[in-house]
């Protein structure tokens, strides 16, 4: 896929839940659109938050949501792939399977952390976010889900569960999903000191940059293959 072939705001897109059928629509999570167009890749976490119906919508066409249905679930990696019906983006993402990783690559994700309910409304906001890999490390607390994860530069914020995670180059191929934030300490972005006469601290404050926890796209290929076809490699 060539560089200038990415259109986000077709391929991924925010996924919303509504528990019951008189209940507001709330933003779930990101998912991206994969394979022939007809499936939607997201975390397992995300589908798990709603017990009702699930849709997308497009930043294109905010009013129309079309219904997608769980097509198979996969906890122990926090994975989730989901039947579309009736929405066909052109140029779905492929999965990179085969693609080596290198810490320190730039990639990037396209998320909807910063929508909003507002009176039972959905007021999408995607956001763009560019970084690295910083490490590829094994978490412990996610379970098999954490095995060769992703640690990115970026942090996965309220909303961005599921975005997919993407080298830069070549084309836009998903390499992770994004699924929580590291729970380790993090090194301070900003350390803000007050001293007062004497010039002796009375306060600290420090400001402390998250980074994400993607699972490894690695993960998903056997489910992958099973619900959508042989993978390209």
């Amino acid at each position: 896929m060539a560089r200038d072939e990415l259109h986000p705001q077709e391929v991924i897109v925010p996924v919303l839940g509504r528990d019951s059928s008189d209940a507001n629509l709330r933003l779930l999570g990101t998912g991206s659109i994969v394979g022939d167009g007809s499936v939607l890749l997201t975390a397992d976490h995300v589908v798990a938050a709603c017990p009702g119906q699930l849709f997308i919508t497009t930043v294109l066409d905010p009013t129309t949501h079309w219904p997608i249905e769980v097509a198979e679930r996969d906890d122990r990696h926090d994975l989730a792939l989901l039947r579309i019906n009736g929405h066909r983006p052109n140029r779905p993402l492929t999965p990179l399977f085969e693609f080596p990783f290198h810490e320190n690559w730039d990639i990037l994700t396209f998320e909807y952390s910063t929508t909003r309910e507002e009176q039972g409304q959905i007021r999408l906001s995607p956001a763009a976010r560019r970084g690295h890999i910083t490490r590829m490390l094994t978490v412990d607390t996610l379970g098999p889900a954490g095995d060769d994860a992703l640690e990115v530069s970026f942090p996965a914020v309220r909303g961005a569960s599921g975005a997919p995670v993407m080298y830069d180059q070549p084309g836009f191929g998903i390499i992770g999903v994004l699924i929580s934030n590291a729970l380790y300490h993090l090194l301070p972005a900003e350390v803000q000191v007050s001293l007062n006469a004497a010039n002796t601290l009375v306060d600290e404050v420090k400001y402390l940059l998250p980074q994400g926890i993607a699972v490894n796209v690695r993960h998903l290929r056997p489910m992958y293959e099973r619900v959508v076809g042989p993978a390209m490699t």
